[in-house]
């Protein structure tokens, strides 16, 4: 990827930092879009996403793996005809090859499991990448009914991205999701994080961005792009993640968290996710 923007750049200069959701990714024309936007800032994908283009043999066989077919009948999940399932699938196989082909070298950032698999900016230290993995786990181990429930390959895609966008708060990250095919309801990933984390979500009518926010998020190199997408009925939401939370989080657990499986949960002060909010909006 091509050099970081300076520390001295000024902030109207500075390219957003975006983070692509893999509903969006697996979205018509995902591909092209993240990799546009690749050329003209930082871009961050999901150590789940990569999960999923390795194993794209596997999800083409067996697709109800990667979309369950409940999700892809359901209206209120469904954000377009073109999302479906059979559509995902051929979408993965298009990152896949194009992984293979070497086309994504150097194109994005990205957390693996281990620092050596994973593709980072220069002044990323092992602290930002431990409280990232807090984040994650925070999320995933949510003391509420739905904390045993059983996620889906996407959701819980989203899931991360929520947790890198913490991680990466100084930075102002935005996820790029799909947008949900009623005006409006949020974005799919928002209503997941609503229920599985309780986040309170903020959208329109009732919050409602700059006037300018779309130009700032996408550069105009790229909105040719969006509009061709939108008029393919690949709408695309900006979601922004206030965690203050996660700014303060340490990186590794206090000797009173790391205790045995007998301690009593960690109350919701200390908790990262206790005083989030996200807000969402469509981009035109």
């Amino acid at each position: 990827m091509s050099a970081m923007l300076s520390v001295s750049a000024s902030a109207a200069d500075r390219v957003a930092t975006c983070i692509v959701d893999a509903r969006l990714a697996l979205a018509p024309g995902g591909l092209v879009l993240a990799l546009q936007l690749a050329r003209a800032g930082p871009v961050w994908l999901t150590r789940r996403f990569w999960a999923l283009v390795d194993g794209a043999y596997f999800y083409r066989r067996y697709p109800e793996e990667l979309v369950p077919r409940s999700a892809d009948t359901k209206s209120d999940t469904k954000h377009a005809d073109a999302c479906g399932g059979d559509a995902v699938v051929e979408a993965l196989m298009l990152w896949h090859t194009a992984w293979l082909n070497g086309l994504l070298d150097g194109a994005f950032f990205w957390i693996g499991d281990a620092r050596r698999e994973s593709a980072l900016p220069s002044n990323w230290n092992g602290d930002v990448i431990a409280r990232y993995e807090r984040l994650s786990e925070a999320l995933s181990t949510m003391p509420c009914e739905q904390a045993s429930l059983s996620i889906d390959p996407l959701t819980a895609c989203g899931q991360e991205a929520f947790a890198l966008a913490a991680a990466l708060t100084v930075d102002a990250p935005i996820i790029l999701t799909a947008a949900h095919a009623d005006r409006e309801r949020p974005p799919l990933i928002c209503c997941e994080a609503a229920g599985i984390a309780n986040i309170k979500v903020h959208g329109p009518p009732e919050w409602e961005p700059a006037a300018d926010w779309s130009e700032r998020i996408v550069p105009g190199n790229v909105r040719p792009l969006m509009s061709q997408l939108g008029h393919l009925r690949t709408r695309i939401a900006a979601v922004h993640t206030f965690a203050p939370g996660a700014v303060s989080l340490s990186p590794r657990p206090s000797a009173d968290e790391s205790g045995d499986g007998e301690r009593a949960e960690p109350n919701c002060e200390r908790w990262p996710w206790g005083s989030a909010h996200i807000f969402w909006h469509e981009l035109s």
